[in-house]
């Protein structure tokens, strides 16, 4: 079933993320959310009186909803919604992208 395997996935890449945290001493708590991101996400700040949230920058949508320079994506539309509603500081982790080998110096 396709919802279990997204669950399966979603809890296991939780775990990854908690446990690469936990070995920089670095305490972290991993939630999967159902229902509307935006509300769910805003909703669980508050229930956890979190203090920092690290999100994407988008989340298999093609909205661009902050103006960014020509060239590049913006955040999608969760992301920009969170960060600007937020009670908690929001961190918004980049991709990562191939740098070519002449521009890391």
């Amino acid at each position: 079933m396709i919802e279990d395997d997204n669950k399966k996935s979603s809890h296991g890449f939780l775990k990854t993320q908690i446990e690469v945290l936990a070995n920089h001493a670095i305490p972290a708590k991993g939630l999967a959310l159902r229902g509307d991101p935006r509300r769910s996400i805003i909703r669980t700040i508050y229930e956890l009186d979190a203090d920092l949230l690290i999100l994407g920058p988008h989340h298999q949508e093609n909205a661009v909803s902050l103006p960014v320079s020509a060239g590049k994506r913006g955040l999608g539309s969760v992301s920009d919604y969170v960060l600007r509603n937020a009670a908690c500081s929001v961190l918004i982790a980049k991709e990562k992208q191939m740098v070519p080998s002449w521009r890391a110096l």
